[in-house]
């Protein structure tokens, strides 16, 4: 439910904002990404998919300004953007963003995406050829472990991961 948004100011490179103050959880964004090298056979589809899991926060899509190339090029672009923003009125604000970023050609990879409603971070993958990915943060704030697993069709266990 995108409507036009504020600047959002201290000098940034970025225009033509567009917000949804209040965006139902689990809202994404598909964009057809342009091969400007030619580094692929021409017409081959290229698509990188957002899909933001972060509670109680603003969905904003804009345009921001790059240097196409390198920093001494004279190329430059406005390019689609996303922002996922929350404010308080206190002046004090602690945050999780929680996000998916998925590329793909022909069609997405993952059939489903869902954060779970658990004391930690934690996020639920369905592929479309059945298996399931879970994927948890037990300590957002400090990030201290992350743990994910891998199920088939069935449910059965194919991998597990801990990182310290």
């Amino acid at each position: 439910n995108l409507q036009p948004g504020e600047d959002y100011g201290n000098d940034t490179f970025m225009r033509d904002f567009r917000v949804d103050p209040n965006p139902e959880l689990g809202w994404s964004v598909d964009w057809v990404i342009e091969d400007r090298r030619g580094y692929l056979e021409p017409r081959t589809p290229v698509h990188l998919r957002y899909t933001d899991l972060t509670r109680d926060a603003e969905a904003h899509l804009c345009e921001g300004w790059i240097c196409a190339d390198n920093y001494e090029s004279t190329e430059e672009a406005w390019i689609p953007r996303v922002m996922t923003r929350r404010r308080s009125q206190e002046g004090e604000l602690e945050s999780t963003f929680v996000a998916v970023i998925e590329p793909y050609r022909e069609r997405p990879s993952i059939e489903h995406i869902e954060r779970l409603p658990e004391p930690y971070v934690t996020v639920d993958l369905t592929l479309t050829d059945g298996r399931r990915d879970l994927i948890v943060l037990d300590d957002p704030e400090g990030g201290e472990a992350l743990s994910a697993l891998r199920r088939d069709a069935d449910g059965e266990v194919l991998a597990s991961l801990e990182l310290p």
